[in-house]
């Protein structure tokens, strides 16, 4: 069981961010986690199914979002890092190989946007990013 031991040890990479500061205990940190990947990781599932599921307070699921939300932000300097050269084009031959966008080194998995084909022209890229920022 993969995803059980993976999750175990997110949990506790989350532990120090769910500490009650209040009168009240948390709930445990697999709980908020549960709800924050049940509501994101469904294609953004609405609050109020999540809180029936789970059976829970509609205002709880807000709060385990938040607060995973804020945990994982703060782990962020330790897990998310720019990617270096080499990985850079480990991650743009991926890309090309399996979706037939050169030169690319991010993406959308095209689970909330439907992407039916690829672009026809692949001008300069870094162009078009110069346009936007």
């Amino acid at each position: 069981m993969i995803f059980c031991e993976l999750f175990d040890r997110l949990v506790a990479k989350l532990a120090d961010n769910f500490t009650s500061t209040g009168t009240k205990p948390q709930r445990h940190g697999k709980y908020q986690l549960g709800s924050f990947l049940f509501h994101y990781g469904m294609r953004g599932s609405d609050t109020l199914r999540v809180a029936k599921e789970l059976a829970i307070g509609l205002g709880s699921v807000f709060k385990y979002c938040r607060r995973v939300g804020r945990a994982f932000r703060e782990l962020k300097v330790d897990f998310l890092v720019f990617p270096n050269a080499p990985r850079k084009e480990i991650i743009s031959d991926y890309i090309e190989e399996t979706s037939g966008f050169p030169a690319c080194i991010r993406n959308a998995d095209g689970s909330l946007i439907r992407f039916s084909e690829k672009p026809l022209e692949f001008d300069d890229i870094s162009a078009i990013q110069t346009e936007v920022t």
